[in-house]
């Protein structure tokens, strides 16, 4: 399925209040994991549907979709950053301890414990006699084979 337009030619805060009730409308109706496109070719209606509920209200839940959202965002906290400013947490106590002390890049252990030359370089997605195939992916086809294949 390819793109299909809801509404056009709107303002800001329509944009992103019909924006907020597809969203939310999508979080409590599709299946886990759901892809968009799976979910409204699967909901009787389509994208009929959808509009009918984002834009005119069908179903009279456009205030509670837009609540729900809204609290979303309200208690939304980004899990990186909470962790980084974590001194309790391992990471935490690396961040705090790098911006103290500068290191010069010579090399690096992984958490694995195996040393690797600062900076790494970037591993060749060519195929190669150890890693024949498309982007060194053991498939022994040449490359234009799956170009040809996949369309």
């Amino acid at each position: 399925m390819h793109a299909q337009l809801l509404a056009k030619d709107l303002d800001d805060e329509t944009l992103l209040k019909y924006m907020d009730r597809y969203i939310m409308y999508y979080i409590r109706t599709a299946d886990r994991m759901q892809r968009t496109a799976r979910w409204i070719e699967e909901l009787p209606g389509g994208v009929d549907h959808i509009y009918d509920v984002v834009v005119d209200d069908s179903l009279g839940i456009a205030s509670d979709l837009e609540e729900a959202i809204q609290r979303h965002v309200d208690r939304y906290e980004d899990e990186w950053t909470a962790t980084l400013n974590d001194p309790r947490s391992s990471a935490g106590s690396a961040a705090s301890s790098t911006r103290r002390t500068r290191r010069t890049p010579t090399s690096s252990t992984s958490s694995r414990g195996s040393r690797s030359a600062l900076p790494r370089r970037r591993r060749s997605r060519q195929p190669t006699r150890d890693r024949p195939g498309p982007a060194g992916t053991g498939d022994p086809r040449p490359l234009e084979w799956v170009r040809r294949a996949g369309g």
